[in-house]
C-alpha cells in the first residue's frame, strides 16, 4: 500500500533560534519552496537550476524523515540512488540521470554518501584481482556463455560528480544527500555549486523532546485551528512533557529523536506511563553502550 503524505510538522527538529517560531524542518522547507519559485531569476543570470542539500549528523535524527516530509508537502516525486548495486557504472548513471526520471522538478536521493568510496573502492579491487589472477587467458574470457572479466560495472567519483552538476546534467531538480560522517565525504561532493545547504542533526535537545512529547500525546481529532495546545496545557501534557524531558538531559546521555519515539510508541496511550517509566529508556540506552564497548 501507498505509503501517506507526511507533513512537515511531524518532523520535529530544534528552532532555528530561541526567539524563532520556525523549526529546522520548515526552514528547510521554506528554501525549498523558494527555489522552486525562482527558475526564472536563474535563467535570467545565467546560474545553473539546481540546488544541493546535504543532511548529516546522528543515525536516527530524522534525515529520511524529513526528506519524505518535504516531498511530501512539495508534491515532488524521489528517486533513489544506489551506489552498491553491482549494474551501476558511469554509464548506467548518467543514462538514469538523463533519461530515467520525470521532468522536473523532482528531488534526487543519495542515502549514505560516504558509501560511495568504499563501494567504488571495493568493486575495483575485485575488478583487480579478476583481471590479473593466475590462469585467465584472453581465450578463456571470450569463451561463449562465459562473462569478460574485467567488464563489470564501475562507478567513479567523477562520473558522478559530473552526472550531477556537468554539462550534460538535468536542471530543476533539488538533490538531497545525507551521511552520519561528513567528514569522510570527498571535498568535491561538497564544494559550492553542489551543495547549496547543510543541516546537522545532533542528538535531540530538550526543547525538541518536548515538542515531540507534545505531538505524540495532541488529539488530532480536534478541528484545525482549534485551541488544541491549550488543551493539553490545561490537562498537565506540558508539565509531563517537561517532566521527560527534564529527566533525559539530567542522565547526562544522549538520545535521538528515534530513541525518544520508541519509548513514546510503546505508552502511545498514556503520557503518564512514559513519564513514569522513562527510567526504562535511560537503562535501555546504557545497556547498549555496554554491549557496544564489549564489542
Amino acid at each position: 500500500r501507498k505509503q501517506p503524505g507526511r507533513s512537515i510538522s511531524s518532523v520535529v527538529l530544534p528552532r532555528q533560534s530561541p526567539q524563532s517560531k520556525m523549526d529546522q524542518a520548515e526552514a528547510l522547507l521554506e528554501d525549498a519552496r523558494e527555489f522552486l519559485a525562482s527558475e526564472a531569476w536563474y535563467t535570467e543570470r545565467g546560474i545553473p537550476y539546481r540546488r544541493g542539500y546535504l543532511l548529516h549528523g546522528v543515525p536516527g535524527g530524522g534525515k529520511s524523515s524529513l526528506i519524505m516530509a518535504v516531498a511530501s508537502e512539495l508534491r515532488l516525486p524521489i528517486y533513489v540512488m544506489s551506489f552498491s548495486s553491482e549494474r551501476m557504472n558511469d554509464e548506467v548513471l548518467s543514462s538514469l540521470l538523463q533519461y530515467g526520471m520525470h521532468d522536473p522538478p523532482t528531488i534526487l536521493l543519495l542515502e549514505d554518501v560516504d558509501l560511495l568510496h568504499s563501494a567504488v573502492l571495493n568493486r575495483h579491487k575485485a575488478v583487480s584481482a579478476d583481471e590479473g589472477s593466475p590462469g585467465d587467458s584472453d581465450q578463456d574470457s571470450e569463451k561463449p556463455g562465459k562473462p569478460r572479466k574485467g567488464r563489470r560495472g564501475r562507478l567513479t567519483l567523477s562520473c558522478l560528480l559530473n552526472a550531477l552538476d556537468g554539462p550534460t546534467a538535468t536542471t530543476g531538480r533539488l538533490l538531497f544527500m545525507t551521511t552520519n560522517d561528513r567528514d569522510a565525504l570527498d571535498p568535491a561532493l561538497l564544494r559550492s555549486g553542489r551543495i547549496d545547504y547543510e543541516l546537522e542533526f545532533k542528538p535531540a535537545v530538550p526543547e525538541q523532546i518536548q515538542r515531540l512529547f507534545l505531538r505524540f500525546y495532541s488529539d488530532f481529532s480536534c478541528p484545525q485551528g482549534s485551541n488544541n495546545d491549550a488543551k493539553l496545557k490545561e490537562g498537565g501534557t506540558a508539565d509531563l512533557a517537561e517532566r521527560f524531558a527534564q529527566s533525559l538531559e539530567e542522565s547526562g546521555r544522549n538520545f535521538t529523536t528515534a530513541d525518544v519515539q520508541r519509548h513514546l510508541m510503546k505508552r502511545k496511550k498514556s503520557p503518564e506511563r512514559a513519564v513514569s517509566e522513562v527510567q526504562e529508556l535511560i537503562n535501555a540506552f546504557r545497556e547498549e553502550a555496554r554491549s557496544q564497548e564489549k564489542a
